[in-house]
């Protein structure tokens, strides 16, 4: 009776024995899958985001180059403009620069008598918006000038086919050359500011800007940073959350909203 007891008790230990061995052996194996099933989602994750971050300094170089190269080939062409007064000519050749650029938001020029003559790309809803320009009103002309209480800003509103729509005139009291873009203007390279708020607009941008060779007249163009959020839009905004910094750790632009 004892051994058959006994007999029993190492069937019982050996059964014991294999059934908690498979359970270790399946619960180390499902650990061991689950551990490479993270490790492989965050390797993706990392490979993911390691390219939109490729994409998105790509964007912004592209960006930065082509308003550099745009500032420089209109630098040169307004200086071959006979007369820059002519405000026809300006108005066709900015709206043919923003026509060909949809990226830009506004092109100027403006001297060291504090004279400002700027075109406004409305093609924007959100711009529009803002600058309380109606759906047919395709360009807005801005032109500051005037000294002291005579000063004035000039807003001039144009159809897509620069018909005139309307006009209204307000009192100004801005000044280009006490802003950055003009005062750190050489004729050599192309400057580009800080981000900063738009006059205008009251949206975050950067402004790229030249002087005219043998002259105080600076051409310059503005990008908001709405370009690069546009780019973050177009990406699946509930996966991740993208943020542009500048060195100094300020945010540029998010597709956080």
């Amino acid at each position: 009776m004892d051994s058959k007891k006994h007999r029993m008790s190492i069937r019982l230990a050996l059964g014991t024995l294999l059934v908690i061995t498979t359970a270790v052996t399946i619960a180390f194996s499902v650990s061991i899958q689950y551990y490479f099933l993270k490790n492989s989602e965050l390797s993706n994750s990392l490979m993911r985001y390691q390219h939109i971050s490729s994409q998105v300094r790509s964007t912004l170089s592209q960006l930065d180059s082509a308003a550099r190269g745009i500032v420089d080939e209109s630098a040169i062409s307004i200086k071959l403009i006979d007369k820059v007064e002519d405000e026809a000519d300006l108005l066709l050749f900015m709206t043919t620069v923003l026509t060909h650029n949809p990226n830009i938001y506004s092109v100027y020029i403006a001297n060291d008598n504090e004279d400002l003559f700027q075109v406004i790309n409305l093609n924007s809803a959100n711009v529009r918006s803002r600058l309380y320009a109606s759906a047919d009103e395709r360009w807005l002309q801005i032109k500051h000038h005037g000294i002291g209480k005579g000063r004035v800003k000039e807003s001039v509103y144009y159809d897509g086919a620069l018909n005139l729509k309307r006009k209204t005139i307000a009192p100004s009291s801005f000044l280009p050359s006490q802003r950055p873009w003009y005062q750190n203007a050489g004729d050599s390279s192309v400057t580009k500011t800080d981000p900063y708020l738009f006059h205008h607009l009251t949206v975050t941008g950067q402004t790229y800007s030249k002087r005219i060779l043998g002259s105080d007249t600076v051409f310059a163009v503005d990008y908001t940073l709405s370009t690069i959020e546009s780019y973050f839009d177009s990406l699946d905004k509930a996966t991740f959350e993208a943020f542009v910094f500048l060195p100094d750790g300020r945010i540029t632009a998010t597709n956080r909203t």
